[in-house]
């Protein structure tokens, strides 16, 4: 697997595929083989205590979410199917990237993973009907829950996605500021 840090301290993780007449197998996940490249970047092992998967529509905007300390997640993404624009958003305090996003094309065709570490906004925008696959290093605690509008970050108009109610009463960065 080939391991990046980008700019924000995100890791773009691309699996080794393996292709022949038959089709192609990948390893998704494993623990000694991620944790070597995490220490080898200097970030802490990480053990992921949660699997989720979800199917979005095609045009669905979910996030941007986050949980507060001491229930702050990392998170490890991928699609099976479709195609997503994954993003995070920087709310480490202190950060010098603080407020700062980046956005990644996630596939069922390039295979790519992103790993999210604590401290960070996460959502994505379906680009046609996906199969989102994450792992989580803690548990859903509802109460320890925030987000951020995504009116404040999507460069989209956000009356062609389909965005719920709840993510559109979310409060704008700007004004929210969360950890600062």
């Amino acid at each position: 697997m080939k391991v990046t840090r980008t700019d924000l301290g995100l890791l773009l993780i691309e699996p080794d595929v393996h292709h022949d007449e038959r089709g192609y197998f990948l390893e998704s996940y494993s623990y000694k083989a991620l944790n070597k490249e995490m220490l080898r970047l200097g970030y802490p092992i990480v053990d992921f205590d949660q699997d989720n998967h979800s199917y979005s529509n095609p045009g669905v905007f979910r996030g941007f979410h986050y949980q507060v300390p001491p229930y702050a997640q990392s998170k490890l993404i991928w699609v099976s199917h479709g195609e997503i624009m994954d993003m995070a958003i920087d709310i480490r305090p202190g950060s010098l990237t603080y407020g700062e996003m980046e956005k990644f094309t996630l596939s069922e065709t390039n295979h790519r993973q992103l790993f999210i570490p604590q401290g960070f906004a996460h959502g994505f925008i379906t680009l046609g009907g996906a199969k989102i696959h994450y792992k989580c290093d803690e548990y859903y605690r509802p109460g320890y829950e925030g987000g951020i509008n995504p009116a404040d970050y999507v460069d989209m108009d956000l009356g062609r996605l389909i965005i719920s109610q709840k993510d559109l009463d979310l409060p704008v960065f700007r004004k929210h500021r969360p950890f600062a």
